[in-house]
């Protein structure tokens, strides 16, 4: 009160009026309020580690993706290429050769569902619904991997040659796909909705509430 009524004063005698900066509040050099320095971890430095942590991830999860589809298609055209093989057993072109080219293709495409496996197992309960449609193509892999075999060891056992090659490696494929359809499974039952979030039906009007003017409408109509 005595700082205020000293300029009070001094303005009505004509005089420069003096202001004690303490009369304001604390403030920074740069005459911003102390309480929201950008050098003490503010909102705004939040909301900018939020921002960067959203972008690696949304990176990560594309890289993710982006490996699993070609990955994914590394698998069909070893697919394709053992497919095509073990069309030629038994025919005139068979031979040694065919039986080392179907044995080779067998063993690529295995190898190649085992590294497809490894990618898609640690990253299925973590990754968006891209990478779950891919993971689902790669389960369909599978499969066809597994009845090409199949197709496969009964031609041999057709015609036979010096080594069974598809044999060894049914069981393994087999193996694989279980583990995926069985983790695909819970995977989709745990990432449902709740019950409670779930649109409940509206109950249907049953014949108690019906209307007595229709059914006098029905009887005169057939009177």
């Amino acid at each position: 009160m005595g700082n205020f009524a000293t300029a009070t004063a001094a303005s009505s005698a004509g005089g420069p009026v003096e202001v004690d900066e303490n009369d304001f509040g604390p403030s920074s050099a740069a005459g911003t309020p102390t309480t929201t320095d950008a050098g003490s971890g503010g909102p705004a430095t939040t909301t900018k580690e939020q921002r960067q942590m959203t972008a690696k991830l949304r990176q990560h999860s594309l890289s993710s993706v982006r490996k699993l589809q070609e990955l994914l298609h590394e698998c069909n055209v070893q697919l394709a290429t053992f497919r095509n093989a073990i069309q030629s057993i038994g025919t005139a072109g068979d031979g040694p050769q065919l039986r080392k080219e179907v044995d080779n293709s067998a063993r690529a495409c295995v190898r190649c569902c085992e590294v497809t496996k490894n990618c898609v197992l640690p990253q299925l309960k973590h990754e968006g619904v891209e990478f779950t449609r891919h993971a689902s193509q790669f389960i369909g892999c599978v499969s066809a991997c597994v009845i090409e075999m199949k197709r496969c060891e009964a031609l041999e056992e057709t015609f036979p040659g010096d080594v069974n090659v598809a044999a060894p490696h049914i069981e393994n494929m087999e193996h694989m796909l279980e583990t995926l359809e069985n983790l695909i499974t819970v995977h989709y039952s745990t990432s449902e909705a709740a019950p409670a979030d779930k649109v409940t039906p509206r109950r249907r009007r049953g014949t108690a509430t019906c209307r007595p003017v229709c059914c006098s409408k029905l009887k005169t109509s057939y009177a």
